[in-house]
């Protein structure tokens, strides 16, 4: 898959990285969304992406949703048979009913990745940043891992792949931000870093080719 590096030191000096991208965005009322019920849980599509949720052969469901802000509305999706609290895999999706620069947007969750690595020493992250083959995507791809506090749980490695790309909720401008989540629970870090380096290509390439949903706010 053809795919163009972007380095990220040379936008820099365009432009100022903006530091809100929510806060700042004008008011929008919901009034009748559409709910469904998920484990005796009545969840809200705030997006008109109630799913299944298609990545080669599987499936995710709408597992939950929040409204974050008047702007930016959150969406989660897991597959039949997994556990949120422990997931395999899991897809998010972030909207934000307003225009946002997307190299700012990509920018700052770099610096945040790359801060997060010196703070807590985290020898196996990484991040990389390609172009989607149409040129309309940024794609952030990285790598954390997790060591909870003693009892708190499983320590385990996460890779990510992110999907940014400005978008449309009717006429009005719009972000959309599609991660893929996969976890791997083990504190072989080191063996994950080697699996991930393998197959990255061949998950890339799955996440990215997948089409991205169409989005309409369920409130006017």
């Amino acid at each position: 898959m053809p795919t163009t590096k972007i380095n990220l030191n040379q936008k820099t000096m365009l432009r100022k990285l903006s530091l809100i991208l929510v806060l700042t965005f004008a008011f929008l009322g919901l009034s009748a969304q559409e709910t469904q019920a998920v484990e005796g849980r009545d969840i809200v599509d705030y997006i008109s992406v109630p799913g299944p949720i298609k990545i080669g052969d599987n499936e995710y469901f709408l597992y939950w949703s929040k409204k974050n802000s008047a702007t930016w509305f959150q969406q989660k999706y897991l597959r039949s048979d997994d556990d949120y609290d422990n997931y395999q895999e899991l897809i998010n999706l972030s909207f934000y009913n307003k225009e946002i620069d997307i190299e700012e947007a990509v920018r700052k969750k770099v610096e945040s990745l790359q801060n997060r690595k010196t703070q807590v020493n985290d020898n196996y992250s990484f991040v990389d940043v390609i172009e989607s083959p149409d040129g309309k995507e940024i794609i952030v791809d990285y790598l954390v891992t997790i060591v909870p506090k003693e009892g708190a749980g499983e320590a385990y490695a996460e890779y990510n792949i992110d999907r940014f790309r400005p978008t449309k909720n009717g006429d009005q401008n719009g972000f959309l931000i599609y991660t893929y989540s996969k976890r791997f629970y083990s504190s072989d870090f080191r063996g994950t870093a080697k699996y991930i380096n393998k197959q990255r290509n061949k998950m890339l390439d799955r996440v990215i080719t997948t089409p991205m949903p169409n989005i309409k706010l369920t409130g006017k």
